[in-house]
């Protein structure tokens, strides 16, 4: 769990209490991180956590004596959204506030690449609005999804090829997204065609 500012903490008796678990974990406080900082934990290892402040960081040890890896440096802005894909732990997508978006492709590794998959100059296929959500579809993990804040069109997109190239998926009047935030996404366990979008 987590409460403001990346104040990570872990329970082993069903919440009853818990325990702070920021050792080496640096950007845990005021300012380092957003308010509701990004924490995921990797659906492929329950061990493995990632957390975003200015750095992205990792843990392989969540469930014990947890120590903390900053594994992306800080890129200028404060990481808003982390997306780790089902069944391929080496694939994982970073999103940050002023709309920036990289991913690697081995992120288990001791020291993971990074490349932008949006870098607000030459390669920029989306909007530079804050990434509120990554989502990669469970059921075909081609698909990505990224959800975008501000009272803008097109807050919502998607990549049918692991984040090479987006297209919006605003929906078509009358039955569109309404121009608000997008702060999260669920795609249907049974059907990857269908969604349910959090404004």
């Amino acid at each position: 769990g987590e409460y403001q500012y990346l104040g990570v903490h872990r329970s082993s008796n069903g919440g009853a209490s818990a325990t702070q678990i920021t050792s080496g974990l640096l950007d845990a406080g005021t300012g380092l991180s957003n308010f509701i900082a990004p924490l995921r934990l990797d659906p492929n290892d329950p061990s493995r956590l990632y957390a975003g402040g200015r750095s992205l960081w990792r843990t392989n040890s969540a469930r014990t004596a947890t120590s903390w890896t900053a594994i992306k440096a800080d890129a200028g802005s404060l990481i808003a959204s982390i997306a780790i894909t089902p069944g391929v732990p080496d694939r994982v997508f970073v999103g940050h506030n002023d709309g920036r978006l990289y991913r690697s492709t081995n992120a288990t590794a001791m020291a993971p690449s990074w490349t932008a998959i949006d870098d607000n100059n030459a390669v920029n296929p989306l909007p530079n609005r804050v990434l509120t959500r990554l989502i990669v579809d469970p059921s075909n993990t081609s698909i990505v999804y990224a959800c975008l804040g501000g009272f803008a069109a097109d807050n919502l997109w998607r990549s049918t090829d692991a984040g090479i190239t987006w297209q919006a998926v605003q929906g078509v009047a009358p039955f569109a997204l309404p121009v608000a935030p997008v702060f999260g996404l669920a795609v249907h366990p049974d059907d990857g065609n269908v969604l349910y979008a959090a404004t």
